[in-house]
């Protein structure tokens, strides 16, 4: 019995001791506000993670149109990334434009996005209507 209630306590002190280190962890919300004005200032990692975070409705509401800015906003400036991105919103139909420009788009930035070194861009653009 006395081996049972040391190792008891031994569990009990542990996870006292514990707790404050697991809530040290915690994930912080990202300051929208602070990226956003970045983004809006032209900083293009902010525009590609504002672009991101409509697209996946993460911190903020989903909304295609909104990424689409953003994602073109960064990739007009040459971010691999946000090419790769535009291109997949428009070969995947998230985008405003008619149907058949959506296409010529999609083709047009997963092309760029493939030159900049962007290799899952090279598995979409085999198609071109």
């Amino acid at each position: 019995m006395k081996i049972n209630f040391n190792l008891s306590m031994l569990s009990i002190l542990f996870l006292a001791t514990s707790t404050p280190l697991l809530a040290e962890k915690t994930i912080k919300t990202p300051n929208i506000h602070k990226i956003l004005k970045e983004a809006e200032n032209g900083n293009i990692e902010m525009q590609y993670s504002i672009g991101q975070m409509y697209l996946e409705g993460r911190y903020v509401r989903q909304d295609d149109k909104q990424a689409l800015i953003w994602f073109e906003a960064a990739a007009k400036k040459g971010f691999p990334l946000a090419q790769y991105n535009l291109g997949w919103m428009y070969r995947n139909e998230l985008g405003i434009q008619p149907a058949s420009t959506q296409q010529a788009m999609a083709f047009h930035w997963l092309t760029i996005a493939a030159k900049n070194g962007v290799a899952k861009s090279q598995y979409q653009i085999p198609f071109k209507h």
